[in-house]
């Protein structure tokens, strides 16, 4: 799971994981720090922006001949910026969904500590991505949760109430409408090599509300990486990466167990293939509203 937000110093982030679950602080620099070894795994907290995270600033200030102490002010003042517009990201270890309290122990501390989410301001284009492991690598099974989640992706979409801003971003654009209609057509049955192949020509990024790559990178890297924009970016596990909920981290009445259930409702059609055939076929022929079996899966 990855969730971002903003308002918490990134020293204070790990010391506060550090605090709840155990295990050691370790600065890897400034704008990435890991707590290793906690009774659940090791987290990452990381300023989410790849000019920092990989200190490609370090050039300009080997040119401005600076001090020890002068660089090191300077990359305080470069953090505290970032926090500005850019969001704090905490990458945790994988966890059961059983224990998914351990989410919410830490928001709680941090809304204690003034941490802020998706609505606290209108530049705020914060998400979580939840990764569930893949209950199977079978194309048969992916293809399925790839069209359950076209079929429900506008009740998705209005569930989660995700923020415009977030919609006027790239990270989360839709699927193209062809790509769509292609995948839920009744006679497109491929194989695992041909569905990757197909995803790539009209979805080489990973900004897509159900970015596939990490599980098809799982499966075939060297086809994953000379068919994306940014193969470098690409992080490969059995695991989907679903990405369109808000971080509503500062607010009461969120949690992040009901954006998982909204995606429960997505792998519940998907093992449902009389209703999915029934439902790929309306979504073909007119697009019209989900059935009320359906809508009953949110609530």
């Amino acid at each position: 799971m990855e969730f971002e937000f903003a308002g918490v110093e990134i020293e204070d982030v790990a010391n506060l994981i550090a605090e709840l679950f155990g295990g050691a602080v370790v600065e890897e620099n400034a704008f990435i720090y890991r707590v290793e070894g906690t009774a659940h795994g090791d987290f990452q907290v990381e300023v989410d922006s790849a000019f920092l995270k990989e200190e490609r600033y370090k050039p300009f200030l080997e040119l401005l001949d600076l001090s020890e102490l002068a660089e090191e002010s300077l990359k305080e003042t470069l953090r505290k910026l970032s926090g500005i517009a850019v969001p704090m990201e905490v990458v945790t270890p994988p966890i059961e969904m059983d224990s998914i309290y351990l989410f919410e122990e830490l928001r709680a501390k941090l809304r204690q500590r003034k941490a802020l989410g998706t609505n606290a301001s209108f530049i705020y284009a914060f998400g979580l991505h939840i990764n569930p492991e893949a209950a199977s690598l079978d194309a048969r099974y992916l293809l399925n949760i790839l069209r359950a989640f076209f079929i429900l992706f506008r009740e998705l979409l209005e569930a989660s109430d995700v923020d415009p801003t977030r919609r006027l971003t790239p990270y989360i654009d839709t699927f193209p409408e062809r790509y769509v209609r292609k995948v839920l057509a009744s006679d497109y049955h491929p194989g695992i090599d041909e569905l990757i192949d197909d995803y790539l020509v009209e979805n080489p990024t990973r900004n897509r509300a159900l970015d596939m790559l990490p599980i098809f990178a799982h499966l075939d890297l060297e086809r994953v990486k000379a068919g994306v924009k940014e193969p470098d970016l690409v992080n490969a596990r059995p695991a989907f990466h679903y990405r369109l909920p808000n971080c509503r981290i500062d607010e009461d009445d969120w949690s992040v167990a009901e954006e998982w259930n909204r995606w429960a409702a997505v792998e519940k059609l998907a093992d449902d293939e009389e209703l999915l055939k029934e439902q790929a076929g309306v979504y073909l022929a007119d697009r019209t509203s989900i059935g009320d079996w359906l809508k009953d899966l949110f609530r």
